[in-house]
């Protein structure tokens, strides 16, 4: 019976040969951890996120995808409060402070038996890798996450990049998409990034002067590999 689902094709895969369109977009979460010299610099960090991919199925290009995306990793957030004066008069700023990465890149995709109901997925990617250290400060007691993209214009928040570094990924991934219906389909992915070598602030690395109430900021410096596991949909448009 398992065998049957698995190899199993559609009405619709009999009629095209393929049960994939030529435009669809995917999104997935994913949990994600580094590898190498990066797990032991960054003490151990694990990094969620979100991940989307537009993809173009070229007609004269049988089972061949290629198109952009974009991952977006956070591996840390901090929540704390300081006194400040403003005009002389002392207020509570509450501050936000995200450990993120940011990966724009260009897809490429094989899906060599796409006649199938469950279709084994390679693809491999590069892109330029931002890695981010931002804050975002208000005047209120208790900033959460979604505040920093939903905020009223009259509570607009006080943005700071306190430490960005650039470098390049790439990698392969494996995985397969599960046809569910023809414009839905269930994905899930491992994805290895190779990583150059890059500067990244985690929680330990940021302190706080006692005296002057600035802060202080120690980068550490290493390659970036990271595995990815991911699980997520993928409309079919056309």
């Amino acid at each position: 019976m398992i065998l049957s689902i698995v190899m199993a094709t559609t009405v619709r895969a009999q009629k095209d040969q393929s049960n994939h369109k030529y435009i669809s977009l995917g999104i997935d979460g994913f949990g994600a951890i580094p590898l190498g010299d990066f797990f032991y610099e960054s003490n151990q960090i694990f990094a969620w996120g979100v991940n989307g991919t537009l993809m173009y199925h070229p007609k004269k290009i049988n089972k061949f995808y290629i198109g952009p995306g974009f991952s977006y990793f956070n591996y840390g957030m901090d929540k704390y409060q300081r006194e400040v004066e403003i005009d002389g008069i002392l207020y509570d700023l509450a501050t936000l402070r995200n450990y993120s990465i940011l990966f724009p890149y260009l897809n490429i995709r094989l899906m060599p038996w796409d006649h199938l109901r469950l279709v084994p997925v390679f693809e491999g990617f590069v892109g330029p890798r931002a890695f981010t250290t931002v804050s975002t400060s208000y005047f209120e007691e208790d900033p959460v996450f979604l505040s920093v993209i939903f905020s009223s214009e009259e509570d607009k928040p006080m943005r700071k990049t306190e430490h960005v570094d650039w470098t390049w990924g790439y990698g392969f991934s494996v995985g397969f998409t599960y046809f569910i219906c023809p414009l839905l389909d269930l994905e899930m992915s491992l994805r290895y990034t190779k990583g150059g070598e890059v500067t990244y602030l985690t929680k330990a690395d940021i302190l706080l002067e006692p005296v002057t109430g600035s802060f202080s900021y120690h980068p550490r410096r290493s390659e970036s590999d990271m595995l990815v596991l991911s699980l997520g949909i993928r409309f079919n448009f056309f």
